[in-house]
């Protein structure tokens, strides 16, 4: 039974349809915040989600140790506060720890590190089980609600998962930004089922949202 609130159980059709959609504003979204130019001017406000969520496939292989440092190897985004209008929310099964966080602070270029601070929201599921953390999200309503919380814009913003796979547990299309990918190989559009983007095939994508 199709629950519209529910973006598990929506009809693929439909899951292919909200992420073309959302796809489709991705080359805009690159040309307003300049992401043409990375080392250019500063770039236009705008919000990057980070879901470090790897597909089942890989999960299932791993012991929880082993899937919380996956899950923080993309800390290094958190390099992009050096641009005064980036806002990041950073999402992960157990919280990053504190001391990481201020190390990557610290090397940020001319940024006081509480701006950089303030403009960073960390949300973490305390959840250690070994399976995607985009599935633990779709679990979580309020969290998802959280995310789009803390992102001003939804036009202005997108999404940046580890992995993203042809299967259900990816927050993309309901609730969630435009995701991209940072280290794998995309593998179709189902990713898109949960959160509230779409994805983009190279370099980080956008909005939250949609």
């Amino acid at each position: 039974m199709t629950d519209p609130t529910d973006p598990r159980t929506w009809p693929e059709a439909e899951v292919r349809a909200r992420f073309a959609e959302l796809q489709a504003k991705l080359p805009a979204m690159w040309r307003d915040i300049g992401r043409e130019d990375p080392g250019g001017p500063a770039q236009e406000g705008n919000t990057i989600v980070v879901v470090p969520s790897l597909s089942i496939d890989l999960v299932s292989e791993l012991p929880s140790p082993r899937l919380r440092a996956y899950e923080e190897r993309l800390v290094f985004l958190l390099l992009l506060l050096a641009q005064p209008e980036v806002r990041i929310v950073y999402v992960s099964s157990e919280p990053v720890p504190a001391t990481v966080v201020d190390y990557m602070l610290g090397l940020l270029p001319r940024v006081v590190a509480s701006s950089a601070r303030r403009r960073l929201t960390r949300i973490a599921l305390h959840d250690g089980r070994s399976m995607p953390l985009s599935a633990k999200l779709l679990e979580r309503p309020r969290e998802l609600a959280r995310i789009r919380a803390a992102v001003p814009d939804p036009d202005r913003a997108h999404m940046v998962p580890f992995t993203t796979t042809g299967g259900p547990g990816n927050p993309d299309v309901r609730g969630g930004p435009r995701p991209s990918r940072a280290g794998h190989e995309e593998r179709g559009p189902s990713a898109v089922r949960g959160g509230g983007g779409a994805a983009s095939s190279g370099r980080p994508g956008p909005p939250f949202g949609g």
